[in-house]
């Protein structure tokens, strides 16, 4: 669907929505906010309107919103197992109703059988999650030539940058 928006995506974005795209599994961890696959309408609006310029909130909202497709659409949905930190269920982004509505979304996603949300507790203490912060390993369908599978990605973002994975070590 990603292609469609041409010049529309952010540079630097582009890459993660084509191999989200294709992707068979995903998996991840997310300690501060919802997944962008994971938001809601009102969700996504509270996010984005903090971080970008106001006349581009609506085409970013609307391209978070647009990637949903991938974990719902009747053929071949994407595989998805998150860890989700317990503090992102507690932090108001947007106030009460969007966070109502968010983990009312995030509940019935739950439901889906291609979905498997988790949640770390605050009880668990000190864990790896913590030092790695967001990432998400993106798994592609074996390829058929030679025999070699794809390689997995890991993908991990932030405000600086991205960075993509690739290296079994």
């Amino acid at each position: 669907w990603w292609r469609a928006y041409g010049q529309a995506i952010p540079d630097d974005f582009p890459i993660y929505e084509a191999l989200e795209d294709s992707a068979h599994t995903l998996a991840g961890y997310a300690p501060a906010l919802v997944p962008g696959l994971l938001r809601t309408d009102a969700y996504a609006r509270a996010v984005i309107t903090s971080t970008s310029p106001s006349g581009e909130v609506d085409r970013l909202v609307y391209d978070c919103l647009a990637r949903r497709i991938l974990v719902t659409r009747d053929h071949a949905p994407l595989t998805m197992t998150l860890a989700l930190d317990e503090a992102l269920l507690y932090r108001p982004v947007g106030g009460p109703g969007t966070m109502a509505g968010q983990l009312r979304y995030l509940a019935d996603l739950a439901h889906q059988p291609n979905v498997s949300l988790r949640v770390v507790p605050y009880a668990a203490g000190h864990h790896p999650g913590l030092i790695t912060g967001l990432f998400t390993l993106l798994d592609f369908h074996p390829a058929k030539r030679d025999g070699d599978a794809d390689t997995a990605i890991v993908y991990t973002g932030n405000l600086t940058g991205e960075l993509y994975l690739d290296k079994p070590h």
